[in-house]
């Protein structure tokens, strides 16, 4: 482009038309046709992004950088649109996306496809299997929607991260784009141009009081959905756009102003970088800090001023990086995630360093061969509609791949011969045979890939808290949900935590064939033994004491004849106290003998925390078909890898008059622990059993249960 001057504002009367409204010019009528503390300010947004994601020390709020993304993409594109207008005096749609699409489309299909190959290279058919689920989704811009629906949470979740999680980003974007500027257009066409300015203003404003509202009641209701909605992340944009239509009245601002505001604003989104955590609640009111930051800085910089921020936004290293910050950040993510899961460990600083630099390299290379020859591509441009075809004809390509590797990698879904459950003597068959075995079997349960679940499907969601780890994580009450034989008389109740959770198969099919009503009172989380000062993976656990109430009080309200205790004690998420132990006394006096005969039931097996506790053991078996006890264990690890807390627990539960039911017979023989077992894969992770082996257990587990219970009714 030549040399630049920043003090130089440059008209719109002086360029030519099919630059001015070209990919290249995202900034509104009168303002410079290239601002370079735009490009530097991506270029702070992308490195921001990849320093947190990289566990850079320091950049503990990094994902900020998203946040700056999306107001700068709402000032290019309300920039781009009233450029269009004013040089045309009409704002053509097809000529809007045909853009998108050149600009959009070719680098980031490129990732997914290159993203979910590598995935059922390097992480097996299950892991990929899923990677194929999520490029499916990012295909069509709908990854955040997705996300939200699978409850996935951006700063830590129960299992392992998809290397195109990040894609949600640009899927709020793609909506906005969808949305906008049809808005923008019906707008233009139904005021006057006198109007059109102060009517647009007034949608914006309307749009991010709105949607701030959303987002900062519904990061209080709902984290994971607050993270990832349109509507809680609109105001972010609208911000953005706002600024580029109110341009001609913030040129008025005078240099000193605009300069002081520049830094500031810098300064804001440093300040949300390095003193934000990933407990911050998100978005949130939080968001404010980074977010009018990068808008006050593309403000200030429509004075260009010249002691202002753009003396470290223009340099041209800035720049450079901040030319390559799509492609940089299609490409972070997947390099990390997937160097992560297949080291298992977390990464050394050498190892990260490499990694950046190949991520460097990618982008270098999408960027030159990928991005700019085809969104300068003077064919393209001068024919919107193939812009546009080509547009679709990558995503039919996307969705194609995704389908394919799923197609090809499909397991049997044929059934598996035998009973549905057994008794003791039967399990212990099978269990030495289990251990005798190498090679994955060809059939299994669940089939891989597969959706691991903590409970039967005839069992509704709607009747347990947290299985989705954002739906309900908060709630303190269930609806009224029976199981195991409705029609009986006595009442058996199951309360706990998701580890409860995993024996609602085996426990159901023991209260029907034994003829209780079978209630579940369970929650993510919150075993029944934990305090109101235990710190949870979001935050503190004061919303189990809300539950733990409601969990008392309908147990004194049943009155059943049996309740089962289970739950976690060395929960690798949660930050126990020594009240936790204490808790489970005082959550029995609440009861007031109204639990009737009271069990614990033990600790499953606990896989070691190397790989199989980073993955589910579907993925440890994908990976290592011929050597399968590799992802099983032995007994006397299992044991060890519980911990102290499991006896210690145990002696409290005697204590105070209730039965411990072992169950590590139910998992292992004398010596070791198998993954597979009667074509049934025993665990979904390294604490959780998968259904299919729970309803397995159902006998087996009654003709341990049946003499405790005998016992405790006489």
């Amino acid at each position: 482009m030549g040399r630049y001057d920043p003090l130089t504002v440059t008209t719109h009367a002086n360029i030519e038309p099919e630059r001015r409204i070209g990919d290249d010019v995202g900034s509104p009528p009168g303002d410079r046709e290239f601002r370079p503390d735009v490009q530097g300010l991506r270029a702070v947004a992308v490195l921001l992004v990849i320093a947190y994601h990289f566990n850079v020390p320091g950049i503990s709020g990094g994902y900020v950088g998203v946040d700056v993304f999306f107001v700068i993409s709402g000032f290019v594109i309300t920039g781009l649109l009233l450029r269009e207008r004013s040089a045309r005096r009409a704002t053509s749609l097809v000529g809007f996306y045909a853009r998108r699409a050149r600009r959009i489309l070719p680098a980031a299909s490129l990732v997914i496809v290159v993203t979910v190959l590598a995935s059922y290279h390097w992480l097996g058919f299950v892991r990929g299997g899923a990677v194929a689920i999520d490029g499916k989704w990012a295909s069509v811009f709908l990854s955040n929607l997705h996300s939200i629906q699978v409850g996935n949470s951006y700063f830590g979740a129960q299992e392992a991260v998809s290397p195109l999680l990040h894609f949600w980003s640009l899927s709020v974007e793609e909506q906005f784009y969808l949305v906008f500027p049809i808005l923008f257009a019906l707008l233009a066409a139904r005021t006057t141009a006198l109007r059109f300015r102060s009517v647009i203003v007034g949608v914006l404003l309307v749009t991010i009081i709105a949607s701030l509202a959303t987002s900062i009641l519904q990061t209080a209701s709902s984290p994971v959905t607050a993270y990832f909605s349109p509507f809680t992340r609109a105001w972010e944009l609208a911000l953005g756009a706002l600024v580029a239509v109110s341009a001609p009245l913030l040129r008025r601002l005078t240099p000193a102003v605009a300069t002081a505001l520049s830094w500031i604003g810098l300064a804001m989104i440093a300040g949300a970088a390095l003193g934000f955590t990933s407990t911050t609640p998100y978005p949130g009111v939080a968001v404010v800090l980074p977010v009018v930051g990068a808008g006050i800085v593309i403000a200030a910089g429509l004075v260009a001023p010249r002691f202002g921020a753009e003396i470290i936004l223009g340099l041209r290293a800035s720049r450079v990086i901040g030319d390559l910050s799509f492609s940089l950040y299609l490409w972070h993510f997947p390099v990390y995630v997937i160097a992560r899961q297949v080291n298992y460990a977390p990464l050394r600083l050498g190892q990260r360093a490499v990694l950046i630099v190949l991520t460097f390299v990618l982008a270098f290379a999408t960027y030159y061969l990928i991005e700019n020859p085809i969104r300068h591509s003077s064919a393209l441009r001068r024919r919107q509609a193939t812009s546009i075809a080509m547009g679709l004809a990558l995503i039919a390509l996307c969705l194609g791949v995704c389908s394919f590797m799923i197609g090809i990698h499909g397991s049997s879904t044929r059934p598996v011969a035998g009973p549905a459950s057994v008794g003791l003597v039967h399990l212990g068959v099978e269990l030495r045979q289990a251990t005798a075995l190498n090679d994955l079997p060809e059939v299994l349960l669940p089939p891989m890939p597969g959706t691991p679940d903590l409970h039967p499907t005839s069992m509704p969601d709607r009747c347990f808290i947290g299985n989705g780890f954002a739906s309900g994580y908060r709630a303190t009450t269930l609806p009224r949900c029976t199981f195991g034989d409705t029609n009986a008389t006595k009442t058996m109740v199951l309360a706990g935590d998701s580890t409860a959770t995993m024996w609602s198969a085996a426990l159901d099919r023991f209260a029907r064939r034994h003829h209780y009503r079978l209630v579940i009172l369970t929650k993510y989380a919150c075993p029944p033994w934990v305090s109101s000062d235990v710190t949870l993976l979001e935050g503190p656990s004061s919303r189990c004491a809300g539950f733990h109430a409601f969990m008392v009080h309908r147990i004194r309200e049943m009155r059943p004849a049996v309740t089962i205790f289970a739950g976690m004690v060395n929960n690798p998420k949660i930050v126990r106290t020594p009240s936790g132990v204490i808790g489970f006394p005082a959550t029995l006096r609440e009861l007031d003998g109204a639990a009737g005969t009271s069990i614990l039931l033990g600790a499953i097996p606990r896989l070691s925390s190397g790989p199989r506790a980073e993955a589910t053991t579907a993925e440890c078996l994908a990976r290592h078909q011929s050597t399968i006890q590799s992802c099983g264990i032995a007994r006397s690890r299992a044991i060890r890898n519980l911990g102290p807390g499991v006896a210690g627990l145990e002696q409290v539960a005697v204590a105070n008059g209730v039965a411990v039911v072992g169950v590590m017979d139910l998992f292992c023989t004398p010596t070791t622990c198998p993954p597979v077992v009667a074509h049934r894969v025993v665990y979904q992770n390294a604490f959780h059993m998968n259904v299919a082996y729970s309803t397995y257990l159902g006998d087996a587990l009654g003709q341990v249960l049946v003499p405790v219970i005998n016992a405790g009714t006489r």
